[in-house]
């Protein structure tokens, strides 16, 4: 008997809280949100971190197919200046910055007693050293003390380990030394990711994806010892400005996600929320839920001191449940089904290989925050699925941009809107070429841009006609720019300013002109052909100018209009040329 098949992945775009709203996560995250003035997607994933940095050096997961995972995550948040991500960062990870801040005290005083026992040991080594060689220079064969200096190297006092588990600013033999002399377990933390960016981490990414991944990894120098990393762990929590972000990708981007690093990220960008942000003496802030996630990350920042006396003890794997297991499968499935010809994740099969494991992951840190005991539940997964295939969705929008051609459409668009507000409605394709942004007086780049734009039917190109058929002599023809009618308040329909409305209003004009009419609205109409359309305010939104990035006034005509009659039409027709000086006077 055969079933129909029913998809468990929301469609994109789509995220529905009502399935984390009961959990610690949801509740704690919405009043750090509100209390922080901070966006709610951004608290979210900067508290799936948190709780990361403390899980993954004591908790590994096994997969549906069998094979153990790391708990890692990383992370990547942009977002501007301004937005709260200092504060955020602080807020999530001060119960692991002060236990860090506490152990480094007590770390001190052991190193201090290290110390002197380590001077003890050499002096001791020392006196059989010498005692040696006492008994080779008169003959002797000195067996038992080379026994006990053999003893008394094995009994070399040990360094004690430290307890570290952020890193901000450092370097990949730093950081991997770290992971071998103190803990094997540390995350790359920053609200100030340029360190990252354009540092030389940046560089160290073949070992990051194999720490992602569970791997080990050996770095070799020629003048130091090898650092030898087997079963350790590290995640990355980058927190960064999108001008920075921008940057990189045009100078490494490419190399970044070919080797599959950025793959691994779940990436959140959230809108800006500044001018949302306001205070009020008559509220106060509610902590409750809040001081239950800290009292959770807490306990399992303590589980890792451990560490510090045992570094290879064994960590505890969390299992799914035969529910839970069949959720996975089917989710990871459909996933993979989705990066086929037409599928959702065919342009980012790298992303997409990476995002059922990153759920898998997900899910592991929802249960152990929560609390659960048990193995991991389907609802667990299909939170987990939500949370992922949210980010991914961002993940496409800050990795994935539309081609350049649909940019500078935009980037056009915005200019018109600009002009729309001054009541520009029609303007010469020369103009444009002269007076637009920069980057698109490009003749290629313009051409590409005006095809998305006409396809969109955001503007139309047509051919005017600059004298009517009643005068003599040969025409002439000029390619014109015209931004479409605006949706009305009532919300009719667009439409587009016809052809030949404008033709016949520019060859009046024309004619007018000719014939002695040299009103303004004739002058203007046949010298810049500006006709009346109905401005983007009219639909109810108004142009948002301080978001262009080419912010400027908009140019004007000039007082004392061209002719716009050909020198070999005026040579052949007399009349043309009064026409023409009664049009420039």
């Amino acid at each position: 008997m055969s079933y129909p098949f029913q998809a468990v992945l929301p469609a994109p775009g789509h995220f529905n809280p009502q399935r984390l709203a009961p959990t610690l996560l949801w509740q704690s995250s919405h009043e750090l949100s509100q209390n922080c003035q901070v966006s709610m997607e951004l608290t979210v994933l900067t508290l799936l971190a948190g709780v990361s940095m403390v899980a993954q050096g004591r908790y590994d997961l096994k997969m549906p197919y069998g094979a153990i995972k790391p708990t890692s995550i990383n992370v990547l948040g942009v977002a501007g200046s301004g937005e709260g991500k200092s504060l955020l960062y602080d807020k999530v990870l001060y119960v692991i910055l002060e236990a860090q801040r506490q152990q480094r005290r007590e770390w001190r005083k052991r190193l201090d007693t290290h110390q002197g026992e380590l001077e003890e040991w050499r002096t001791e080594e020392k006196v059989l050293t010498q005692a040696i060689y006492r008994k080779q220079t008169k003959g002797g064969t000195a067996e038992r003390e080379r026994q006990s200096l053999r003893e008394l190297h094995r009994r070399r006092p040990e360094p004690p380990r430290e307890f570290r588990l952020l890193y901000e600013d450092t370097t990949p033999e730093a950081l991997f030394s770290g992971l071998e002399t103190a803990i094997p377990s540390a995350a790359l933390a920053t609200d100030e990711a340029e360190v990252f960016f354009k540092g030389a981490m940046n560089r160290a990414r073949s070992h990051i994806n194999s720490l992602w991944s569970g791997g080990g990894t050996v770095i070799t120098r020629v003048t130091k010892d090898d650092i030898v990393l087997d079963d350790a762990r590290l995640m990355l929590l980058l927190m960064v400005q999108p001008g920075i972000l921008q940057e990189y990708m045009e100078a490494q981007g490419q190399q970044a996600r070919d080797s599959g690093m950025l793959a691994r990220f779940l990436v959140c960008a959230p809108p800006s929320v500044r001018g949302q942000r306001f205070y009020s003496l008559h509220t106060t802030p509610a902590w409750e839920a809040w001081k239950q996630a800290e009292a959770r990350l807490a306990t399992l920042t303590r589980e890792n001191l451990i560490l510090t006396h045992a570094p290879d003890m064994p960590r505890e794997v969390l299992e799914f449940t035969e529910e839970g297991a069949a959720c996975w499968i089917q989710v990871a499935n459909e996933i993979e089904r989705q990066m086929g010809p037409g599928g959702y994740y065919e342009a980012c099969p790298d992303h997409g290989s990476k995002l059922a494991e990153n759920v898998a992951r997900v899910t592991a840190l929802i249960h152990l925050f929560e609390g659960h005991e048990d193995g991991i539940v389907a609802e667990t997964v299909l939170m987990a699925m939500d949370l992922c295939l949210f980010y991914s969705g961002q993940f496409q929008q800050v990795f994935m941009p539309p081609p350049r051609e649909e940019q500078d459409a935009f980037c056009l668009n915005e200019w018109f809107n600009e002009l729309r507000q001054f009541n520009w409605r029609i303007i010469r394709y020369n103009d444009v070429r002269q007076r637009a942004p920069r980057s698109l007086r490009d003749k290629k780049r313009l051409k590409a841009a005006l095809e998305v734009l006409i396809a969109q039917q955001q503007v139309v190109v047509f051919t005017a006609l600059y004298r009517s058929d009643a005068l003599s002599g040969a025409a002439e023809h000029e390619q014109l720019l015209i931004p479409p009618f605006a949706l009305s308040p009532s919300g009719a329909a667009s439409t587009t300013l016809s052809h030949v409305a404008v033709s016949r209003a520019c060859s009046t004009a024309c004619h007018d002109i000719a014939s002695g009419n040299r009103s303004r609205q004739a002058c203007r109409l046949s010298t810049w052909c500006v006709a009346r359309i109905a401005s983007t305010a009219s639909s109810g939104s108004s142009p948002n100018r301080s978001s262009s990035k080419y912010n400027r006034t908009p140019w004007t005509p000039s007082r004392k209009p061209r002719s716009w009659i050909s020198s070999a039409s005026m040579r052949a027709d007399p009349s043309l040329r009064k026409a023409s000086r009664r049009c420039r006077s």
